[in-house]
């Protein structure tokens, strides 16, 4: 799984109080929003759960970097990096890589 795959994941939040799974729309299948419900578990929907901006070095040295939508927009540095060529994820049509010698 590529980098922008990963952060495009929804994800899930929980934590000891309050006692709940708060979950992105998609996070679960609904057999599994069965099975966690009937474990006794509380769920609830909510929109983005927070933004992520994500680099990983592959194995070959070069940079792959992610970002959620909200992650797109404009921001300093961030143009550095596109050199103006700002796209939503939804259009990429491959991942964002850069060798260390680009920076």
């Amino acid at each position: 799984m590529g980098m922008q795959a990963s952060v495009s994941v929804p994800r899930f939040h929980h934590q000891w109080l309050p006692d709940v799974i708060y979950c992105e729309e998609g996070a679960f299948k609904e057999a599994l929003r069965a099975k966690l419900s009937a474990w006794g578990y509380t769920l609830q929907n909510r929109g983005s759960i927070g933004r992520v901006d994500a680099i990983l070095r592959r194995p070959d040295g070069q940079l792959e970097g992610g970002a959620t939508h909200v992650a797109m927009i404009p921001r300093q540095g961030f143009e550095r990096l596109f050199k103006n060529q700002h796209q939503a994820p939804e259009k990429m049509k491959k991942p964002f890589i850069r060798k260390p010698s680009d920076f």
